[in-house]
């Protein structure tokens, strides 16, 4: 049985949201994600035993996107350009991510 059956069969023992994370080893976030789709829907325990899974998501979570991504947006650089030279604490160099040649190397406490 799925955790959101599982939880709609919950639903109707007035547990708190934590008591019902604890029992389906899920987030409280998730859990009351999972309750406020439910509650929207109106699905109730007998109508959620006769449905199969995908028709159960669907009803609680509504229909889903087709699977072909977002075409890919290229950034606006010349709206980026401006505001790096409205903010001159931003600059457009990276920090250097290696130490300089002088740095001292760190010490543990376990050598000479």
């Amino acid at each position: 049985m799925s955790k959101l059956k599982q939880l709609i069969g919950l639903q109707a023992s007035n547990l708190s949201i934590r008591a019902l994370s604890r029992a389906l080893g899920l987030s409280v976030g998730a859990v009351s994600k999972y309750l406020r789709a439910v509650r929207g829907s109106g699905i109730g325990a007998a109508d959620a035993e006769t449905l199969s899974e995908t028709e159960l998501e669907q009803r609680v979570f509504g229909p889903t996107l087709s699977g072909k991504p977002a075409a890919f947006v290229a950034p606006d650089c010349a709206w980026i350009h401006g505001e790096l030279k409205r903010h001159r604490h931003v600059t457009l160099r990276l920090r250097p991510t290696v130490a300089p040649a002088t740095a001292r190397p760190v010490s543990d406490g376990a050598g000479p």
